[in-house]
This record gives structure tokens, sequence and C-alpha cells, in this order.
């Protein structure tokens, strides 16, 4: 099985490399569709708490669309 935990990914903002879904970090992703184009961004925990969260550049409900990932009953 794929253990999605040692996956890394990198940061739209800074480019520094980053534990996939790190706790503090941001996240857009939105499906391509026949009303929008896919959009799929992680910022690193430093760039949210310095810029803020990660929003999608198109008229997509927010809440639904990005987030900030949050600790983990396993960690």
């Amino acid at each position: 099985m794929f253990d999605y935990k040692s996956d890394r990914a990198r940061c739209n903002t800074c480019g520094a490399f980053m534990k996939w879904q790190e706790p503090g970090a941001s996240w857009v992703f939105v499906p391509d569709s026949a009303v929008s184009h896919e959009e799929c961004k992680d910022q690193c925990k430093k760039c949210t708490d310095k810029y803020g969260m990660l929003v999608p550049h198109q008229s997509v409900n927010v809440g639904l669309c990005s987030g900030i990932y949050k600790e983990t009953e396993n960690d």
C-alpha cells in the first residue's frame, strides 16, 4: 500500500519541500469542469502563517475548494 505520509510536496509560494498534508499548511483544489479549470496548489505552514490561506482564483465556493490541514489523531 502507498504511504501518503512519506510523500513530499513543494510549496507553490516559496518552492520549499514539505511533508504532504503538513499540519498548518494550506491547499486549493478546483476540479476541471465545464465552468472551471483545474487548480491544485499546496502552501507550507511558514508561508500560510506569513501570507494567509491559499484561495482559488476562480468564482467557486472557497470553503469547499480550499482549507488548512489540521493535526490528526495519529500524529
